[in-house]
Order: structure tokens, then C-alpha cells, then sequence
């Protein structure tokens, strides 16, 4: 079945083009064409080659650009909350090709900083934001599902499709500091989910 599935993607590769025209002649247009598959994701479009104004999204989808510069298709009432919580930016551009993935965005934060909590706590101790590597794993953290890296700011974002998952340090769970989401992920087809993931730097 895996292997059908396949097949049939690459076959209806063949019948869905989104082409685009440029030339140094005017008069004389050359044609280049990109093929895309049928609900093909923003993200893998924007690597095959399309620019970001020309990624396609299903009709009632509206495309963003992630603060990472990569594309995404949310819902409207999506677009408002991510850029309301700076983590994307809007374009005008809106087509009606079908898009099923999701994302998981969210901060990364360090801690503790200082071996001993006090009270009133000391604002120098605060858990800071954690630039590293993590992988999103199923939700048991059996499979590995994806490797990507939180910015210097502990942001990230990362495109996933539907389902049930986990995030942890890509590093073995031996090597400190090491990172992990504390619940279940869960995640909706053209939506988007917001975490904070720890990382326990051992310090008592």
C-alpha cells in the first residue's frame, strides 16, 4: 500500500504544473515549469523551487511567512494568533490547492540557572531562552519523526503533518542539558500548536 501510494504521487506529479514565465526578451517569453503534486505542502513547494509569493494554499487558507522565512497555509483565524505572538508575518497571496499539514511552534527555555531557588525569586536565575537541536518523535518517543533547531531566542517552528507527537533534545537523554516537551502534542490538520519545552540543565 505504501509503495501504491507512491506511485500515485508521482504519476499525478505529472498532471498538476504551476508554471511561471521569464525572460530577458520581452517579446520573446521563455517557459519554465514546476511540478507539483496534488496538497503538496508550502514548505516542500518553497523547496522545489517556487518563490514565496507564488506558494498555492487550498481555498479558505491564507499563506504566511514564519519568522524563519518559510512559508505556511493556516486558517485566518490561525494567521491572526501567529502574528499576534510574532511568529509570522502575512502575505496577500491565497490559491486553491489543498494543504493538510500543521505546525508546531513554540519557545525554547533553560533552567534552572543558579543552584539555589530563593524567595522572592532573583530575576537573574529566570529560565532563559535555549538555542539547540531537537527532533520531534512520535508521542511514545519510539520514532524519530524530524531533526530541526530552536533560534537564539528559543523560537521555533516546525511543519509536521497531523497527528500525536513528542519534542526532545536530538542528543542522547544522558547528555545534559537535555530538553522534552512534558505532554502529549497534539496537532490539527491546517493549524497550529504552541509549546514551551524545557531543558533541565542538572543544576540543583
Amino acid at each position: 500500500m505504501k509503495y501504491f501510494m507512491i506511485l500515485l504521487t508521482v504519476i499525478l506529479a505529472f498532471f498538476v504544473s504551476v508554471q511561471a514565465f521569464a525572460s530577458h526578451d520581452p517579446n520573446q517569453p521563455q517557459l519554465h515549469s514546476i511540478i507539483i503534486p496534488p496538497d503538496y505542502p508550502p514548505l516542500k513547494q518553497f523547496k522545489a523551487g517556487l518563490s514565496a509569493e507564488k506558494i498555492i494554499c487550498r481555498q479558505g487558507l491564507e499563506l504566511v511567512t514564519k519568522y524563519d522565512g518559510s512559508p505556511a497555509c493556516v486558517k485566518p483565524e490561525t494567521k491572526v494568533k501567529l502574528i499576534e505572538r510574532g511568529w509570522t508575518k502575512s502575505t496577500e497571496h491565497v490559491d486553491d490547492v489543498g494543504e493538510f499539514w500543521g505546525s508546531i511552534v513554540g519557545v525554547v527555555m533553560l533552567g534552572p540557572t543558579c543552584p539555589v531557588v530563593e524567595n522572592p525569586p532573583d530575576p537573574e536565575c529566570a529560565d532563559k531562552p535555549y538555542e539547540t537541536t531537537l527532533v520531534v518523535t512520535t508521542a511514545d518517543q519510539s520514532r524519530v519523526i524530524k531533526e530541526f533547531s530552536s533560534d537564539a531566542n528559543g523560537k521555533f517552528s516546525v511543519e509536521v503533518s497531523p497527528g500525536e507527537y513528542a519534542i526532545r533534545s536530538a542528543a542522547a537523554a544522558n547528555v545534559l542539558p537535555y530538553c522534552s516537551s512534558n505532554d502529549t502534542i497534539k496537532l490539527s490538520a491546517n493549524d497550529y500548536t504552541e509549546i514551551t519545552v524545557h531543558c533541565d540543565t542538572g543544576i540543583r
